[in-house]
């Protein structure tokens, strides 16, 4: 993530739990406190626009949303690519 910051390119990070971002230094653009689920992940996703997501940064919890969000097109209707 920080590779991202120094190379100038606009990140979001979704992390439901506060303090874990609180603590450290915020590698991200910007920070939503918000839950990994679809809906909620479908709307920053529009509402951000971002190129592409990357969903091996939250976990097992990560990986489902992701995988709902693809199974119902969210990605491909976004022009958001996955990267690992």
């Amino acid at each position: 993530m920080e590779v991202m910051k120094e190379k100038h390119i606009h990140t979001v990070l979704i992390n439901p739990t506060i303090s874990a971002y609180q603590k450290s230094e915020d590698p991200s653009h910007k920070v939503l406190g918000a839950p990994l689920r679809p809906d909620v992940v479908k709307r920053v996703i529009r509402r951000e626009r971002p190129d592409s997501i990357l969903l091996s940064f939250g976990g097992q919890k990560a990986l489902c949303c992701g995988i709902r969000l693809h199974q119902s097109n969210v990605f491909q209707e976004n022009s958001c690519n996955v990267l690992g």
